[in-house]
C-alpha cells in the first residue's frame, strides 16, 4: 500500500506531463483519459505481483480497524483512506488538462480512484493479505473526502490531508519470477493540517507559512511483536505556500498532499528500521 502512493504519484506526473504531446499529434481528451487508467491500472496489477505475489486462491480476511491486536494496528485502514484521496486530488487537476470540465475531471477521478483501489483489494485476495470489505470502506470514505475538499474551495483552504515518508522496511522474499527479491516499502505518516494560510487572522502574516495538525501512526515493535499506536497534534511547515512564492507550477500539488520529511514538529525519518522507537 505504501509502495503503490510513490508508483502513481510518477505515473500521474509523467502522463500529465507528456498530455502536451498528444495535442499536436490530435489526441482527444478520451484517448488520453483511457490510456491513463490503462497505464496506472496495469501499474496497481504489477505493484501487487511484484510486491505480494498472486499465489493464493481467492480469499476474504476479517481485519477489523484499529484495535491494538489487527494486522497494523489501524495503520493499513488510515493508508487506504489516504490512497483513495490522493487519486481524487491529483487526477481530478489532471483530467482538467486534458480538457475535461471540473465537473467530468471530478466525476473520471472519482471512478479512477475506485477502479484503481477495488483492483488492488480485488487482488489482495490472492496474496496473503486476502480481501477485506473494511479496506473497501475505508477506500470509499477517501474518495468522499477527495469529493468534498474538490467541490468545496473553502474547505480546501482551511484543511489538507497530508502524509509524510519517515521510514522504509523491507519486506521478506517471494516466490514468483517478478517478487523473488526483498523490496524497500515506505512508511507514511498521515495527518490532517489545519492550514493557517485559510484564517482570516493569520492569512496575512508569515505564520500563513505553517500548518497545525492531528494525525495518526503505529510502531511496530520487532521485539515484541506488538504495536505502539500514537494520536499526535503538532505543527508543520507549509512547503506549497512558500514556493507559490516563486513559481505558479501546478506541480505544487505534490507538496500539498506530501510532506517533505523534517518539515514537521517532530522528525520522524529513519530509513531501514522496522523496530521504531518513538522520539
Amino acid at each position: 500500500m505504501k509502495l503503490i502512493i510513490s508508483i502513481l504519484l510518477s505515473l500521474i506526473i509523467s502522463i500529465t506531463c507528456m498530455a502536451e504531446t498528444p495535442k499536436k499529434e490530435g489526441w482527444s481528451k478520451d484517448a488520453k483519459f483511457y490510456t491513463t487508467i490503462g497505464i496506472l491500472w496495469t501499474g496497481v496489477i504489477i505493484h501487487e505481483e511484484y510486491t505480494w505475489d498472486l499465489d493464493r486462491s481467492f480469499h476474504q480476511k476479517q481485519e477489523r480497524w484499529f484495535e491494538k491486536d489487527t494486522s497494523s494496528g489501524g495503520n493499513d485502514k488510515v493508508g487506504h483512506v489516504y490512497s483513495s484521496y490522493f487519486l481524487v486530488r491529483t487526477l481530478t487537476p489532471a483530467y482538467e488538462h486534458y480538457g475535461y470540465t471540473k465537473k467530468e475531471a471530478l466525476n473520471r477521478a472519482l471512478f479512477s480512484s475506485f477502479l484503481l483501489m477495488t483492483t488492488m483489494e480485488i487482488a489482495d485476495g490472492f496474496t496473503s493479505f486476502g480481501f477485506a470489505w473494511n479496506d473497501m470502506v475505508a477506500n470509499s470514505l477517501g474518495q468522499y473526502m477527495g469529493y468534498l475538499m474538490e467541490t468545496n474551495p473553502r474547505l480546501n483552504e482551511l484543511f489538507e490531508f497530508r502524509s509524510m515518508p519517515y521510514s522504509s522496511f523491507e519486506v521478506g522474499h517471494g516466490t514468483t519470477d517478478l517478487s523473488k527479491h526483498r523490496r524497500t516499502v515506505v512508511n507514511l505518516k498521515h495527518f490532517v493540517a489545519l492550514k493557517l494560510s485559510g484564517i482570516e487572522a493569520t492569512k496575512h502574516s508569515s505564520l500563513k507559512y505553517f500548518d497545525l495538525h492531528l494525525g495518526y501512526d503505529v510502531f511496530y515493535r520487532a521485539a515484541t511483536e506488538d504495536f505502539d499506536r500514537n494520536v499526535f497534534v503538532g505543527f508543520n511547515i507549509n512547503v506549497g505556500n512558500i514556493l507559490r512564492n516563486y513559481t505558479k507550477s501546478k506541480w505544487i500539488l505534490a507538496a500539498d498532499l506530501i510532506q517533505l520529511p523534517y518539515t514537521m514538529s517532530e522528525s520522524f525519518f529513519t530509513p531501514g528500521h522496522t523496530d521504531l522507537h518513538k522520539f
